[in-house]
């Protein structure tokens, strides 16, 4: 389960992730650790394999035990590594295999596709396009709202991790672009197909400030939606242009 939790904030930050679980006793703190394809997690960390009571892993993935004295040891031990391995890296691009249409957001497809599992380097996940014609039931989850959850289509429900921040902009279906992997989720004995929300296009009007000491008609020469606050300034650039505006 921790790796999973890795890799997801790895996809998200696309930076190198440890997550330990701490015991009862807050001596002794066991995990995972994930990776991107610039950084060398194991070799990163063997020099520092001291502080640690187990550690094993390779090039994208570790698997290590320490006491939670160390633990700040070793993250800095990470830190010095991504200093000369990630001085020019950036969030990798996202590769998207194919765009789905709402009658492929099925559990049979979900199924048929975990046959091509296992995922990892070398054979990654693959990464769809959906773009949705209705959404639904949006809203914020999570301890500060951080998470995103909300339904496209026929009721299939989105989870994105670190997304929360988005959900006020999620207004218009045909503005919006997700980038998910196909999931399942299991809840009273009922299975359904669920959305790992990965990226997404949101795109919103631009909005212009006119506002100046005065007004001409050369500003209304473009066909746009104009808004005004005060009639008579909207009187006033009808009088010498042919735009058409509504006062708001």
């Amino acid at each position: 389960m921790l790796g999973i939790v890795a890799s997801r904030v790895v996809e998200t930050t696309g930076k190198p992730t440890l997550v330990l679980n701490i015991n009862d006793a807050g001596t002794q703190a066991k995990g995972s650790g994930r990776s991107v394809a610039a950084y060398h997690l194991f070799n990163s960390l063997a020099p520092s394999k001291e502080l640690m009571t187990h550690f094993g892993g390779h090039h994208m993935a570790v698997g290590l035990t320490m006491p939670t004295d160390n633990i700040e040891a070793v993250h800095q031990a990470m830190e010095e590594a991504a200093k000369t391995q990630l001085a020019d890296q950036t969030k990798p691009p996202l590769e998207i295999s194919a765009r789905l249409e709402p009658s492929d957001l099925t559990l049979d497809h979900y199924q048929e596709l975990r046959q091509l599992a296992p995922f990892g380097p070398g054979n990654p996940e693959p990464t769809f396009e959906v773009k949705p014609q209705a959404i639904q039931d949006v809203r914020q989850i999570g301890q500060g709202g951080n998470h995103l959850k909300m339904k496209v289509d026929n009721g299939v429900d989105v989870i994105g991790f670190g997304f929360g921040e988005l959900a006020p902009a999620l207004t218009a279906p045909s503005q919006t672009k997700l980038a998910v992997h196909l999931d399942e989720n299991t809840w009273k004995n009922q299975t359904k197909l669920q959305l790992m929300l990965k990226d997404m296009q949101v795109v919103q009007p631009q909005v212009i400030d006119y506002r100046l000491p005065k007004l001409s008609a050369e500003q209304f020469h473009t066909s746009k939606t104009y808004v005004f606050f005060d009639v008579r300034v909207k009187k006033n650039s009808n009088n010498g242009s042919n735009s058409v505006a509504q006062p708001r």
